[in-house]
């Protein structure tokens, strides 16, 4: 697999890799806005060269008044060359500006694009969300957008540099030697400046992504009851300002080195403008210079060392952009590990053999794990928390590779099934439900064309026959002020819905039913249980009596399975998962006076 950690071993994510990236995308994805750019740089640059032989010929007009004829054409033709070029200027900077917009919104289209394409491990890991965070911040900060800017200014001041260096060597060679050699020593302190700015990059980096993520999560209406509830208004805004506080000490060691460069560019200038004033004066006063020429080299020496400072903090400014374009580098060239022989999942059996899972490489949350599911087989998969139930899933769907053994589903390893494929034949309900700012039919169904005869059925079967008339109407007010804000159980039996929508051959609940009452709960257990009669099924709930009518249970404990059997042969078995019914049972007989079969109360 090719990775950017290889890339920047090669030096790909150096800086001339970076401008040539921005430069190649741009012209790719927006080739309007690559010539707008192009000619704005062309026009500034030309209007700089223009602009400094506007004065030369009206001193010389004035100095010959007899030269009218031959001057005044010329003067009206700078004059005019001057308004056109400032008026193309003008627009293609307009046009710039409008044009940035377009460009920050693609590239975050792009982010999320990438972000929702790769795997389920990289997104989910610490180094992938790292890696989101920081192209992110690099798109809404706007910095895309400056390094833009960027470029045309370096390519404007290049011109202009080149222009008015050709016309102060023709007064003398040296003199632009010396200009140059002296701005040299400020691109040198600005160098200095970029080594310091970037020694805190990623730590103001991580300050940014802890802000970004506090201010949308105290902007999001499900956390809203809380934050009144429990007044954590001043809390959010007092870690809020603590973080934009830290922020800013932190940019204020980044901009140090800086400080220092403008005290020793003042002295430079005066040293640098000084000795290349003193010639130009001393030649005129022995006349061997006009009063054009001397006004031409005046503004072309004074401009030229703008351009030389102009010129060197550019290039410090695209060497400091190098780190922001190789964040969204990063992200966006990340290369999933290719499957190298791909496999075809013949059947839904689903069989787990000897593994072991870690996330960390450290602690193994399964272990030894070995469990056939047979098709058509309703298995429920029980255990406290932290058994690893769901890590279980999440390496039946694929999501992860196992540490050791294989899981394998239709006789093919479930992470060499090509993704599309491997997705289709599983339909799942997680406890983490996803609720689109969509319309009732469209979240059933996931597409933006959904079979709305379909989806009513759908949500009839999962008892929300009440959407079943607003199938068009958004599951948010965020988007109408006559959208729909659903239950938390609701919006289970809506999951629910999606899952009997997409009927998959292979269907995973996984504690889908938190937000119901234990008899809510057993009931829509067993509905589902009828609906999906055939399918291969797997049940994890931590309240065990909505599972008794599944074909085994299999109990976890510490990421081993401990127990397999019917509900009858695991209390006849009288170990951990009859023990754990019985506290469920005790529970919900002392509050209800019910009798073992209502044993329902959820295990804390």
């Amino acid at each position: 697999m090719k990775t950017v950690e290889k890339k920047k071993k090669q030096g790909a994510l150096d800086t001339l890799s970076n401008i040539a990236y921005v430069v190649k995308d741009i012209y790719r994805t927006n080739r309007m806005l690559f010539f707008v750019l192009m000619l704005e740089g062309v026009c500034a640059a030309a209007q700089n060269v223009v602009g400094i032989y506007l004065p030369k010929a009206a001193v010389e007009l004035a100095a010959a008044p007899m030269e009218w004829a031959r001057l005044l054409p010329i003067l009206a033709a700078l004059t005019l060359g001057l308004v056109l070029l400032n008026a193309a200027h003008g627009w293609a900077s307009a046009e710039e500006d409008s044009s940035y917009y377009d460009l920050r919104m693609s590239y975050m289209r792009r982010i999320v694009n990438k972000s929702m394409s790769q795997s389920y491990g990289r997104l989910e890991s610490a180094e992938g969300q790292n890696s989101y965070w920081k192209a992110r911040g690099v798109v809404l900060d706007g910095n895309l957008a400056q390094i833009c800017w960027d470029m045309v200014q370096l390519m404007t001041t290049f011109l202009s540099f080149a222009s008015f260096g050709w016309i102060i060597g023709s007064l003398h060679p040296l003199i632009v030697v010396f200009l140059m050699a002296a701005s040299a020593v400020t691109f040198l302190m600005m160098k200095r400046g970029s080594n310091i700015y970037d020694r805190y990059r990623d730590e103001r980096a991580k300050v940014n992504k802890q802000k970004w993520v506090l201010t949308e999560k105290s902007a999001e209406p499900k956390h809203g009851k809380d934050i009144r509830l429990y007044g954590l208004r001043t809390m959010f805004l007092n870690k809020i300002r603590v973080l934009a506080d830290r922020n800013v000490k932190i940019y204020n060691k980044q901009r140090s080195g800086y400080i220092e460069q403008h005290f020793c560019d003042a002295a430079l200038w005066a040293l640098r403008d000084g000795v290349a004033y003193a010639y130009l004066v001393w030649r005129f006063t022995r006349g061997g210079l006009e009063a054009g020429d001397f006004v031409l080299y005046f503004g072309a020496i004074a401009a030229f060392s703008g351009f030389v400072d102009k010129l060197a903090w550019r290039v410090d400014m695209l060497i400091r952009w190098r780190q922001d374009i190789g964040y969204f580098r990063e992200f966006m060239e990340y290369e999933e590990p290719e499957i190298e022989t791909p496999e075809t999942a013949n059947g839904s059996e689903v069989r787990f053999e000897n593994v072991s899972f870690s996330y960390d490489g450290k602690t193994d949350v399964l272990k030894n794990f070995n469990l056939t599911i047979k098709p058509g087989e309703h298995i429920a998969l029980i255990g406290v928390n932290g058994a690893g139930k769901s890590t279980a899933v999440k390496l039946m769907c694929g999501f992860y590779p196992p540490t050791k053994g294989s899981v394998k589903i239709g006789g093919a390893e479930a992470t060499k099934i090509p993704p599309e494929e491997r997705y289709a034949k599983i339909s799942a309900v997680f406890q983490d439900m996803c609720v689109l700012p969509h319309t009732v039919a469209e979240n059933i169904a996931m597409s933006d064309s959904p079979d709305k005869e379909r989806a009513a059925e759908c949500l009839e079967k999962a008892d929300l026959a009440k959407l079943k008339d607003k199938l068009d109407v958004p599951l948010t007010r965020a988007i109408t002020d006559g959208g729909i804000e659903l239950s938390g159980g609701e919006t289970q039996k809506l999951t629910m819905a999606r899952a009997l929508y997409k009927d998959a051959p292979i269907l995973i609940l996984d504690e889908p039913t938190a937000a119901l009452d234990p008899i809510a709960e057993s009931e829509t257990y067993h509905r589902f249980h009828e609906l999906t009669k055939g399918k291969t099924a797997l049940y994890i709930s931590h309240r065990l009596a909505g599972t008794r009518f599944c074909d085994r249970i299999v109990f976890l404990d510490g990421g081993e399975i401990c127990e397999v059997g019917t509900h009858e042969e695991l209390m006849r078995l009288n170990g951990g998962y009859a023990n754990m019914f019985r506290l469920q049972s005790h529970y919900y007989n002392e509050e209800k006076g019910g009798g073992e079969d209502e044993g329902n109360v959820e295990n804390n």
